[in-house]
């Protein structure tokens, strides 16, 4: 076997953070709709101020992330993990919602 080049090592590492890149983009984009999702049970719902106020705080969030996000200010790592706790800090909101199970937001 042939020993690896820069040039290869390069263009591996470009593939790597390419499809982590496209990765990040996917979740946060199913968490844009998951965002949606959860403002359509909030109103349907006929939630409260302090459910409104946290699902505001959220949305806050995911706005901050997304411009973190699109600047490429964020590591990888702290975006994901970012990602991740919205996601359940937003099934919480449902829960406490008591949203049925047919109406949860599949992730």
């Amino acid at each position: 076997a042939a020993p690896y080049t820069r040039a290869a090592d390069y263009g591996g590492a470009r593939h790597f953070y390419r499809e982590r890149y496209t990765r990040l983009r996917y979740e946060m984009d199913h968490l844009d709709r998951m965002l949606g999702h959860v403002r359509g049970e909030l109103r349907a719902y006929r939630a409260g101020r302090q459910l409104w106020s946290q699902y505001g705080q959220a949305r806050a969030e995911f706005a901050h992330l997304n411009s973190e996000f699109r600047r490429g200010t964020g590591s990888w790592r702290h975006i994901h993990g970012e990602i991740e706790r919205l996601h359940a800090r937003l099934h919480d909101l449902e829960t406490r919602l008591r949203v049925r199970a047919s109406d949860r937001y599949r992730w």
